[in-house]
Formats: structure tokens, C-alpha cells, sequence
């Protein structure tokens, strides 16, 4: 999980770092701008400071641009790639570079800390970064700011001592907000990640039969719509195969419920190795099944549903050490476009009954036709086995 949120955590650096670009860029230059036309300075150290000031701007406009650009191009990559990490650290450690360089160079003018205070807050509130590295980052900072202003600021020992110290205080703010704002991105990393992994299991009951694990009559219902829409488009044939275990009370009066259930188990499991890989199995209720076969004449349905059924009649079912064998009944029809979506079952149904009126363990379709006398139906047909 860490790992998912640290990749989802430079994501969002990246991304905020291609939105930003372009607004501190602009910002930047503007401000080089406002000191190139300010009128001549009072002292040669105010116009000395002017300078570096617009150069110091300058370059952090120039790469503001750059990052913008880099960024576009790694808004897409994936959130493993290493080229994320490395880019992320650079831009941050280039923000902080820039802080510091302009905290020094302040130091001419007046004791502030200003530069150092707004880096850290922005590193530490806009960023997300994790708290072992954090930690290296700003320490970093800290330590680069200190020796610098030793080394290069003019102040008296006692305006340094004051400088020095703000700035160390506003590093450490700066990586306290970068702590909290990091545990809020995990936790609300955590919670979604919970909400949506209870999404899928609330959906996942929603369309599936606790019992065998196959899909249920409401997912069929969805898939069924798909299906007519696409069919549609492609003028293609798809059929429905509805069966139903033959005497399935025996078996629970016989053997018990426990085995009826494995038994009913064990079907599903039988039936979904001769599937394709296109067709829905589904357990509409009890011991009655519906197999959707989509872009398939009836024809081939009702030899589908023949090898089906010779399957269940030849598999002996070793269940709660008990073997049990049955049969199945099959009724095959096209899946036809209806009034009412919901009765897209009624063909296949009056199949069903056929077969089950003809003796069982055996097969009947029924196919609807347009004839002289409207409402007119061709009756179905059995199939003897």
C-alpha cells in the first residue's frame, strides 16, 4: 500500500507541478520586469541588488519553462517510472536552491528570511513528499542555507545570528506542514482505496450468486441490453441456452441440501469448461441456469446445448462422499428484441417447458417468425436424444 501511495503521491506532484509552471514563471519575470523599469537606484548596493535580483528571477523563469515542458511530457508515464521520482526531486530541490540564492542576496538590504519562509511552505504544503525523505530534504536545506549565509552574507555577526535562526525556524516549519500534509494524503489515500474495495464488494453481491459464484439474474439483465444494442449495430444472431436440472428435489430429499448445493456447484464448474470465452453463464435461481451465446445461429446453440447435456448426464458428482449423477432438460431460442426488455426470457422459457414436456434430458428450441396471420408463431421443436 505504501508503495501505491507514493506512485499516486508523485502523480500528483507532477501534475501540480505542470499546472503551477506556467503561473510562476510569469510571476518571475514579471518581477524582473517591475526592477528592470523601477528608476535608477538611490545607492550603487540598492542597484547592485536590483541586478542579481532580475537575474536571479530570470533564471528561475527560464526554469519554471523548462519544468512546464518536462512535466507535460511525464504527465503520462506511468507512476513507476523512475524518470518521476528524479524529476519531482529536482524541481523541489531547485525551489528551495532558488530560496536560498535569493535569501542571500536579500541579506545585502535588510535581515529576511522571506525567500526561505515561502520555499519551505510552499515545498511543505504543495508537495507531497514522504517522511523519510523529507527529512533528508530539509535538513539538506537547512545545512546549504546556514553555510551559505556564513560564507557569503556581509551582515554583522549579530544580524546573521538573527537571520540564521528565523531561517532555521521557518526550514522546520516548513517540514512540519510537509508531515502533516503527507499523513493526510495517506489517510485519505487509505480511505478511498477502503471505500472503493467495499464498492466492489457491495457490487460484487449485487450481481453475483453466493452460492456457485457465477453471475446473477440482474447481471444478466444489464449484459442482455448490451448484447441487443450490439447486435444491433452488427446484424448478428445471438441465442439464449436455459436448462434446468431434472428431479433436482431428489437429489435433496436423497442426499441432502449440503450435497444438492455442491452439486449445484459442481454443474456450474462442468458447464464453464466447455464455454468460449465470450459466453455468460448465469444462475437465474434453484437449479436453473441460462447460458448467453453471443454471434451464434440457433443451429449451433441447440449442438452447444446437446453437448451441455450429455456432459451433465455422463459426469458422475462426488459430493460429501456421495456420487450423484442427474440430467438436465435444455431449451434453446434466438435472443430477440422484445417490448419489454424484461421478457427477453419468454422464448427461451416456452422452450424450456417444451423439453421438459417431451420427457426431459432432452433439448427443444424455439425460434419466433413473422407469418401470414399476424401474431401467428411457428411452434418449437424437439430434439430427440
Amino acid at each position: 500500500m505504501n508503495t501505491a501511495i507514493s506512485e499516486k503521491a508523485r502523480m500528483v506532484n507532477v501534475q501540480r507541478i505542470y499546472w503551477t509552471a506556467p503561473i510562476m514563471t510569469l510571476t518571475l519575470f514579471g518581477v524582473g520586469a517591475f526592477h528592470a523599469l523601477t528608476l535608477e537606484a538611490a545607492s550603487p548596493v540598492l542597484a547592485d541588488w536590483r541586478r542579481q535580483t532580475m537575474v536571479v528571477n530570470a533564471l528561475g523563469g527560464i526554469g519554471s519553462l523548462v519544468g512546464w515542458v518536462i512535466a507535460a511530457k511525464l504527465r503520462k508515464r506511468p507512476a513507476s517510472d523512475r524518470s518521476l521520482v528524479v524529476f519531482q526531486y529536482a524541481v523541489v530541490g531547485a525551489l528551495l536552491l532558488f530560496g536560498i540564492v535569493k535569501a542571500v542576496i536579500d541579506q545585502r538590504m535588510l535581515i529576511s528570511v522571506t525567500p526561505i519562509l515561502l520555499v519551505s511552505t510552499i515545498v511543505g504544503t504543495f508537495y507531497y513528499l514522504r517522511p523519510s525523505r523529507a527529512v533528508v530534504v530539509f535538513f539538506s536545506f537547512g545545512l546549504i542555507y546556514y553555510f551559505s549565509l556564513i560564507h557569503l552574507s556581509e551582515l554583522p555577526l549579530s544580524a546573521l545570528s538573527v537571520s540564521l535562526s528565523n531561517g532555521i525556524l521557518a526550514v522546520s516549519l516548513g517540514f512540519s506542514l510537509s508531515l502533516i500534509n503527507w499523513r493526510n494524503f495517506r489517510l485519505t489515500e487509505q480511505q478511498r482505496e477502503q471505500i472503493e474495495s467495499q464498492q466492489a464488494i457491495l457490487e460484487k453481491m449485487a450481481y453475483q450468486d453466493p452460492l456457485t459464484g457465477l453471475p446473477n439474474r440482474r447481471f444478466l439483465d444489464l449484459v442482455v441490453q448490451a448484447e441487443l444494442k450490439r447486435m444491433g449495430r452488427n446484424g448478428r444472431q445471438s441465442c439464449l441456452i436455459m436448462f434446468d436440472i431434472d428431479d433436482f428435489k431428489r437429489v435433496n430429499d436423497t442426499y441432502g441440501h449440503p450435497v444438492g448445493d455442491g452439486v449445484l456447484c459442481e454443474t456450474a464448474k462442468l458447464l464453464q469448461k466447455s464455454m468460449r470465452g465470450s459466453d455468460i453463464l448465469v444462475r437465474l435461481g434453484g437449479e436453473e441456469f441460462i447460458l448467453l451465446v453471443p454471434d451464434t445461429p440457433l443451429s449451433e446453440a441447440v449442438s452447444l446445448a446437446d453437448r451441455l447435456r450429455s456432459q451433465v448426464g455422463d459426469h458422475v458428482f462426488n459430493v460429501e462422499g456421495c456420487q450423484v449423477q442427474i440430467t438436465a432438460s435444455f431449451g434453446v431460442a434466438p435472443l430477440e428484441t422484445v417490448e419489454e426488455t424484461k421478457n427477453y426470457l419468454s422464448s427461451v422459457d416456452k422452450a424450456l417447458y417444451l423439453a421438459k414436456g417431451e420427457g426431459k434430458n432432452r433439448i427443444a428450441f424455439w425460434q419466433e417468425s413473422t407469418l401470414e396471420s399476424p401474431g401467428e408463431r411457428e411452434a418449437g421443436a424437439a430434439v430427440d436424444v
